[in-house]
């Protein structure tokens, strides 16, 4: 007899209970010389997942049970899920994240998270092929790779294939290995794939060791793989743009080229500006493998000489990358100014384009700067002519100083915070830590950038389309009272308006410029701002003062661009393939909606998931900064280093060292002479006999104790009496 329907209905007529197979064998009268088969079927249906395998050797219907069975599924527009056999899902806990891949079979409790039914991962039942990092350890005349995240379920390490070549002296070193899939409960895999890392106290071991803390993927699937390697469908509609002097500015290490941009000069002063961005959404259709990975990443992560894509290097450095010379499908936004750069229309649709030039903002700066130099032949299309290139570039260095004069007239923050490139020798630690220089070459791909986002976010409203805004709230007023109150500590009256406006913090920055306290004045101003967000809903951008807002300019690397292009790509498509005035056309193309309800749906939780990986994103870049500047910090140990304190605890403070922008703790042990406790209204430490103050802002004198690599952090401690306040 089969007992499958029978235990089915039995289980979800009491969902909340759990059962032993004898106790449901009685309940249901099975008769006994059918017990083993009805046990045998029971326990089939639990391993399969169709039923919930409980604790104590009890099963239980999936809908109430607390522990279950399921698969490790890149979610559409959810992150990673665990999917069960009756389509039910739930999400993973972002702790478990580095010790799965999709694909694994897995065993979960169910448990209640900030209100959100969550996925907590108990161990793998069957894994699939994955990348480890590890430790490697020697065995007798083998090497085993310890994984530094452990898988649940499993414990110990990896057997190296023998016919690895593996050196003596990599023992207790860092590695990388692959391993196919296999049974956690009676499989041991061999190592099949081996790359040395180094120790962990090198920079970039240490990196990798975070990046897989993070549960960051690395790898694609094959099927994401495949996807990316297929031909874009041609679009008739496309018009050919490959006439046209265009040009990329990125960094002089970019590999993936989102944007170029164009310009042309109108009657009476005017001129049209394009902005080309790599025409994505043709290649990337939703709902494929590749398009739920690049989901589920959401954005791509930059730690220092490395880039972990959110497409895979076939589109993200190569068909996608917008190369000069080379022609490439984009989405052109085109915007026609007036010679006061009053924006008088927009168009926008696919084009094809080819990019005339491929320069690094330092290139572009010393083509501008100086009358004899010429940019790298390497960077130039052949038939390029240099002086009208120059032309090209100082019309539009003309169009963002305008651009971003009308910015700042309108409270748009310019927030000067120091940015530090990291250079690594061939060693692999970190040669160099040098200050970013602020060139004027930068302004012109962000204004231009600004301007095609906002111009792209106002004809999707208009066309009543589910947009992924890029909103920045107001700040919050008990932040704002907490600024002004810390500034008065530290000497600068601040009045601003209620409610506080953009221009408020323009004239802090103004009056702090130039002074020691400008690196922490504009860094608590940060601090005092809300964190810049994804939202379905229509909301404004306080930083940049725009009432219309969102991204669109780099859907090679932002999943939210992608979105966003995809919309464009159907809007466009109901007018053949252009919108020649496109707010006008947007309105009009409003009376017959082209989102339905499950749109609106979809991008309500794609923009708190797209929100929720920048952050992670964001963090995962810091720390590894962080690692980095230790390690050039590790050779400097016993120096002495001018600082400002930016922080104050009640075990110490946090000084910024000068010229590296690494913040350092000094105990409160370190101290000495006193006994020293934290003031709360005042965040300072006060010595309790001598009155000494130890607050924000003060520069100070500290030597270099001690770093630790592995985890970014550095120790100070007090080489002369700090300066009392």
């Amino acid at each position: 007899m089969d007992w499958e329907l029978e235990i089915l209905r039995f289980l979800e007529r009491r969902p909340h209970r759990s059962f032993k197979l004898k106790a449901m064998a009685r309940a249901l009268r099975v008769p006994r010389h059918q017990y083993r088969a009805f046990r045998r079927q029971a326990l089939d249906m639990a391993r399969d997942g169709r039923i919930a395998r409980q604790p104590r050797r009890r099963v239980q219907a999936l809908s109430g049970a607390v522990v279950l069975i399921g698969t490790i599924e890149a979610g559409e527009g959810l992150g990673v899920r665990v999917v069960f056999s009756d389509g039910a899902s739930l999400p993973l806990r972002e702790e478990d994240l580095s010790s799965v891949v999709a694909g694994d079979q897995v065993e979960v409790s169910r448990r209640k998270i900030e209100g959100v039914d969550t996925a907590i991962l108990r161990r793998v039942l069957k894994a699939e092929k994955r990348e480890i990092l590890g430790t490697l350890l020697s065995v007798g005349k083998r090497f085993v790779l310890v994984p530094e995240m452990k898988i649940p379920g499993l414990s110990g390490g990896f057997f190296v294939a023998q016919d690895i070549q593996v050196e003596s002296n990599w023992a207790d070193q860092l590695a990388l290995g692959e391993i196919g899939a296999f049974d956690p409960a009676t499989e041991r895999p061999e190592v099949r794939k081996l790359s040395l890392l180094g120790p962990a106290e090198m920079p970039k071991p240490a990196m990798e060791k975070r990046i897989a803390s993070e549960g960051w993927p690395r790898r694609f699937s094959d099927r994401a793989l495949a996807d990316a390697k297929a031909q874009a469908a041609p679009l008739s509609t496309r018009i050919d743009l490959t006439e046209l002097l265009i040009l990329s500015i990125d960094p002089h290490d970019a590999k993936d080229h989102d944007d170029a941009v164009s310009l042309e000069l109108l009657d009476q002063g005017g001129v049209r500006l394009g902005v080309h961005i790599a025409d994505v959404a043709s290649r990337v259709s939703p709902h494929t493998s590749l398009d739920r990975e690049a989901r589920v990443r959401a954005t791509s992560v930059y730690p220092p000489g490395q880039v972990l894509p959110m497409l895979p290097e076939a589109l993200s450095s190569q068909a996608c990358s917008l190369h000069h010379d080379v022609e490439r499908d984009a989405f052109t936004v085109f915007l026609e100014y007036d010679a006061q750069a009053q924006r008088k229309k927009i168009a926008l649709g696919p084009s094809l384009i080819k990019s005339r030039a491929s320069l690094s903002y330092r290139q572009a700066q010393a083509f501008l700067d100086d009358e004899s130099a010429a940019p790298p032949a390497n960077r130039l299309a052949a038939d390029l002519k240099i002086a009208q290139l120059k032309e090209s570039l100082q019309n539009m260095l003309t169009l963002a100083r305008k651009l971003r004069a009308r910015r700042e007239e309108n409270g748009s923050l310019f927030v000067d915070r120091p940015e530090y490139v990291v250079e690594f020798d061939a060693s692999g630690h970190v040669d160099s830590l040098r200050e970013r220089t602020p060139l004027s070459t930068h302004w012109i791909i962000e204004e231009f950038m600004l301007e095609a986002n906002r111009a792209v976010a106002e004809t999707l409203h208009s066309a009543q389309l589910p947009l992924l805004w890029r909103v920045h709230e107001d700040p919050d007023e008990m932040k704002v009272s907490d600024l002004v109150a810390t500034l008065k500590e530290l000497g600068v009256d601040w009045y601003p308006d209620e409610p506080v406006a953009g221009k408020d913090y323009q004239e802090l920055f103004r009056r702090v410029k130039g002074s020691r306290l400008e690196s922490l004045v504009s860094l608590l101003a940060l601090r005092s701002l809300m964190r810049a967000s994804y939202r379905r809903g229509r909301g404004k951008h306080f930083g940049l003062a725009f009432e219309f807002y969102t991204h669109f300019t780099s859907p090679i690397r932002r999943y939210p661009d992608l979105q966003n292009q995809r919309w464009l790509h159907a809007l466009v498509a109901r007018k053949g393939g252009w919108l020649n005035d496109a707010l006008k056309e947007a309105r009009s193309l409003a009376k017959e909606p082209l989102a339905e309800a499950a749109d609106w749906e979809e991008t309500l939780r794609l923009a708190d998931h797209c929100s929720q990986q920048e952050r992670r994103a964001t963090f995962l870049e810091r720390d590894c900064r962080d690692i980095c500047a230790a390690d050039w910090l590790a050779e400097r140990i016993g120096e002495e280093w001018q600082g400002i304190i930016t922080g104050v605890v009640r075990s110490g403070l946090f000084v910024e060292l000068k010229g590296c922008g690494m913040d350092g703790f000094v105990s409160v042990a370190e101290l000495s002479g006193d006994w020293y406790t934290y003031d709360e209204k005042r965040n300072c430490l006060l010595g309790e006999r001598s009155g000494k103050r130890y607050g924000l802002g003060q520069p100070v004198q500290v030597l270099l104790s001690h770093v630790d690599v592995p985890t970014g952090r550095v120790w100070l401690r007090d080489l002369k009496k700090v300066p009392a306040r």
